[in-house]
């Protein structure tokens, strides 16, 4: 087909006409095909760079999101060395467990004073483990503190522990509860802190003043405390019955 009338110029091109007979006209149109072809190949260009962009764009998304794994690894690695630097290296006894009172993870002081390794005792409720095998009593109130703490409160308790070697220790111990967003307790931190030389220590004092009770009240010298400021605190029995008065 001569291009728009051109005698010069032929290129191919799709006619279609079509008859009208109430009025006894042709109508026809046509369409050149390198039109066509340029529109087409127009189309493809646009279609591939969108393509390309949006590659891109998926490649620097999927660059970002591996460094952010990557930093999200890091830090997570970094959070668990120091709760286990700070877990294993403390002088208390701590342990992990689940609402139910079972052992999920058990420091190394704790471990040490039983002598026993994690895969011994991990996985046994608590009071079923070596620290609490010395009187079924204990285990009563372990259970009843730890069940105190499943229910979102603080369970303590003061206990004697006796390891294979026979040394004893009293432990203020504490069930702690940690709980989500919502209030459900998802495990319980359980604290056993040292307190043998403050027990000890009040023992003595407990001793101490139960001796000077037994020989203030019981003498019969005539015996009294007085205050700093000259005022009478405390005066025994052998000085009462002189007088036959009462404190």
């Amino acid at each position: 087909w001569y291009w728009q009338d051109q005698s010069g110029k032929v290129v191919p091109k799709i006619s279609h006409v079509q008859r009208f007979y109430p009025w006894k006209w042709i109508v026809g149109t046509g369409l050149y095909l390198d039109d066509l072809e340029e529109e087409v190949a127009t189309r493809n260009r646009e279609l591939i760079m969108m393509t390309v962009a949006i590659l891109g764009v998926i490649l620097l998304l999927s660059f970002y999101i591996i460094i952010q794994s990557r930093k999200a690894g890091q830090q997570i690695l970094e959070s668990e060395a120091l709760f286990k630097g700070i877990f294993n290296n403390s002088q208390q006894f701590m342990g992990v467990l689940s609402p139910e009172g079972v052992l999920l993870l058990a420091n190394k002081a704790a471990l040490d004073f039983i002598d026993a390794s994690e895969d011994d005792i991990n996985g046994h409720y608590l009071w079923e483990t070596p620290w609490w095998n010395d009187s079924l009593e204990e285990q009563r109130q372990l259970k009843e503190l730890i069940q105190v703490a499943s229910f979102g409160e603080v369970g303590k308790g003061l206990f004697k522990h006796v390891n294979d070697e026979g040394t004893s220790l009293y432990v203020d111990f504490s069930a702690k509860p940690v709980v989500d967003e919502n209030d459900k307790v998802l495990f319980l931190i359980a604290e056993g802190h040292n307190v043998t030389e403050l027990k000890d220590a009040k023992d003595k004092i407990a001793l101490s003043e139960g001796m000077f009770r037994g020989i203030f009240s019981q003498s019969l010298q005539f015996m009294g405390v007085i205050g700093l400021d000259g005022t009478l605190l405390e005066i025994n029995k052998a000085a009462l019955d002189v007088r036959d008065v009462t404190a």
